[in-house]
């Protein structure tokens, strides 16, 4: 896999080499649009769309967010 692959082509390699699901992690998929603030539901979709294609299942999908913070405004400002 060469350094700085598209997601698209991470999607082809994995599964080219026989795995069945794959997770993404936020830290470089541009899932969200932080000077916006908000989700790019249209990138997401064609990522999913991608994995429904070739038959390879979304394990899951990990969150930056402090969720379990104990100060109701920091939780909610998390979401």
């Amino acid at each position: 896999m060469k350094k700085g692959a598209s997601i698209y082509e991470v999607i082809d390699f994995a599964k080219s080499i026989g795995c069945e699901h794959i997770e993404f992690v936020p830290f470089y998929t541009p899932f969200v649009l932080e000077k916006e603030c908000r989700i790019d539901e249209a990138y997401i979709d064609s990522v999913r769309n991608k994995c429904l294609d070739l038959g390879l299942d979304i394990s899951t999908y990990s969150v930056n967010a402090d969720l379990i913070n104990s100060d109701p405004e920091v939780r909610k400002s998390e979401i």
